[in-house]
């Protein structure tokens, strides 16, 4: 979905965005069981134009939710792993 200022957003274009949008989410929904909020933040990020921080243990599926999710849009995705001896500088 890549972004664009041109032409008026009518109707037509918005349904097919929400069936984009909804195709992802069941997508990501049956691929990755209770990572609802994730995914959802994941839409709202999209949506929002804004980044997503996704922090927890290892072994979550972060990296993996994170994959899956830029993939069925087409794009690629940053990560960078922090620990306790992580720079501000590093990243």
């Amino acid at each position: 979905m890549p972004r664009t200022t041109k032409g008026k957003l009518t109707q037509k274009k918005l349904d097919q965005l929400h069936r984009q949008l909804n195709t992802i989410s069941a997508e990501l929904n049956t691929a990755f069981l209770e990572k609802s909020n994730e995914i959802e933040g994941f839409l709202i990020g999209l949506i929002a134009d804004e980044n997503v921080c996704l922090v927890g243990p290892a072994g979550e599926a972060k990296s993996g939710l994170t994959n899956a999710f830029t993939s069925l849009l087409g794009g690629d995705c940053f990560s960078y792993q922090v620990s306790a001896y992580t720079q501000p500088d590093h990243v």
